[in-house]
């Protein structure tokens, strides 16, 4: 009798650790999943999505990421845009970068690149010809794309500048579109300081230009 009972005892044991590892393997099966499902999600997700693609005003002025050859060709038709203005530093080693280029060229449209470090300082005379450049498309009735690699620091800078002279912008409101793009300014400060230091000369320059009115009285300040 308690040989029978042993063995019963063991068969359900046996049968429970057996449930326990199959209900282990599943689960570690479907965290690998997830996890493989994650990387190549971010990996491959702007094949199918424009990167941090937004409105600046509707119908003129749009911005992104640096976008793949599949997402330019579609935004590019969908807003009937004929100009992009690329704040990226010339890679030759970027496939996406160059497959702009050439496809701008293809369709007899414009490409200019006002190149910037990646965290959206440099030489002060890339915000101006980009600002000019957007001015003049506004002007002339020519949607116009403005982008970076990411959509986030140099982009960001284009736009700041744009709503702090152009616009009038609340600064807090500037403040919280950039954060929206994945500014931070904790990480990010350098363009916090590069736009407050910079914008009376780049407002004195667009004056110059003819492109903006006036330099506003007071200049308008980022502040958290």
């Amino acid at each position: 009798m308690s040989t029978f009972v042993t063995t019963r005892s063991e068969r359900f044991t046996r049968l429970s650790n057996q449930k326990k590892l199959v209900l282990g393997l599943l689960t570690i099966g479907m965290l690998a999943g997830t996890v493989s499902g994650i990387f190549w999600w971010k990996e491959h997700r702007y094949e199918y999505f424009p990167k941090r693609w937004g409105v600046v005003v509707p119908g003129e002025i749009y911005r992104s990421g640096q976008l793949t050859p599949q997402m330019l060709d579609k935004m590019l038709k969908k807003h009937s845009i004929h100009t992009v203005i690329d704040m990226q530093l010339n890679d030759l080693h970027d496939g996406n970068q160059q497959a702009e280029v050439q496809y701008v060229a293809e369709h007899g449209w414009t490409h200019h690149r006002f190149g910037l470090a990646g965290d959206g300082t440099g030489d002060v005379s890339s915000y101006v010809g980009a600002l000019t450049t957007i001015v003049q498309c506004q002007k002339a009735g020519e949607p116009v794309l403005v982008h970076c690699a990411a959509g986030s620091q140099r982009t960001g800078g284009v736009v700041a500048f744009y709503r702090l002279l152009f616009e009038k912008a609340d600064p807090k409101d500037v403040w919280a579109e950039m954060e929206h793009y994945d500014w931070n300014v904790v990480e990010d400060w350098e363009l916090l300081e590069y736009i407050n230091t910079n914008l009376p000369q780049i407002a004195q320059q667009l004056v110059e230009r003819g492109v903006l009115d006036r330099v506003p009285s007071p200049l308008p300040r980022l502040e958290e």
